[in-house]
């Protein structure tokens, strides 16, 4: 028999989809934001110095400070509007679901209701703590939400799971 080391039992309230909503706002498209920004920022400097130097038409540099403007606004929308689809559909969520948690030496066990999801640590490819709740992100796009309010409990689960995942992403999200 395997020796389990944690059992936690979380209840999903409309709480819990908002704390996940404000992750994904967190986590989501990295690259994507690198990427706009850079274009962004690339596109304001040639504009602007293009209106400084008088080396190329106002036009030009209007539409590369309009791209810019245009880039960043990009941004901003499509990772919002994920969360506020996250924090709407949280507002639909009246009933509260038990989830258990039962971590092993190289698994864990989700078991919601009457269905029992298996996932080994190597599967996963972020764990992000927030001040409340942890977020489990598997390479086949699917989250879990475990929640420990303790400080000690919490500080000493960081420590399990950084043993188990010397090669992955751990963030701490504070508030």
């Amino acid at each position: 028999m395997k020796e389990m080391y944690y059992h936690y039992k979380t209840i999903y309230t409309k709480d819990t989809f908002k704390e996940y909503a404000l992750v994904l706002y967190h986590c989501r498209g990295k690259i994507r934001k690198v990427i706009c920004y850079v274009l962004a920022a690339f596109f304001a400097f040639n504009g602007i110095m293009m209106v400084a130097s008088n080396t190329g038409d106002i036009l030009t540099a209007m539409v590369m400070l309009t791209l810019a403007v245009l880039l960043i606004w990009y941004l901003r929308t499509s990772v919002s509007r994920l969360s506020n689809a996250m924090i709407k559909n949280s507002s639909d969520f009246d009933e509260y679901r038990v989830i258990e948690y039962r971590f092993f030496d190289r698994y864990f066990e989700v078991i919601d209701l009457d269905h029992e999801t298996v996932v080994e640590y190597r599967d996963l490819y972020d764990v992000v703590f927030t001040e409340n709740y942890v977020f489990f992100f598997t390479k086949s796009r699917e989250a879990f939400i475990l929640e420990i309010r303790s400080i000690n409990e919490k500080n000493e689960f960081i420590g399990f799971i950084r043993d188990r995942l010397k090669d992955k992403v751990i963030e701490l999200i504070i508030g």
